[in-house]
């Protein structure tokens, strides 16, 4: 997987965009990747929920979690791009 592909799912979770599908989230988070550099995102990404709870038990993370996720989302497509890397 690519810094770019990582970042296309953490952006689809954090925006509910259902083509991620029901099982997509927990695969990013759960599979470790052999390239360390979206393994360490996909770490960081995982534990969002844990740093800004949400009040509501149907929900993964705080509002401020998902702009988290999509904050990190974006320094993961920029990283992609620093590389050059299709």
């Amino acid at each position: 997987m690519t810094l770019l592909e990582a970042s296309e799912i953490i952006r689809m979770f954090a925006t509910g965009d259902p083509a991620l599908g029901k099982w997509g989230w927990d695969d990013f988070v759960s599979v470790s990747d052999p390239d360390p550099a979206v393994n360490a995102l996909r770490l960081r990404a995982g534990r969002v929920n844990l740093d800004y709870p949400s009040d509501n038990p149907s929900h993964w993370c705080s509002k401020a979690g998902i702009a988290v996720l999509l904050t990190i989302a974006d320094e993961a497509a920029r990283a992609h791009s620093a590389v050059g890397i299709d």
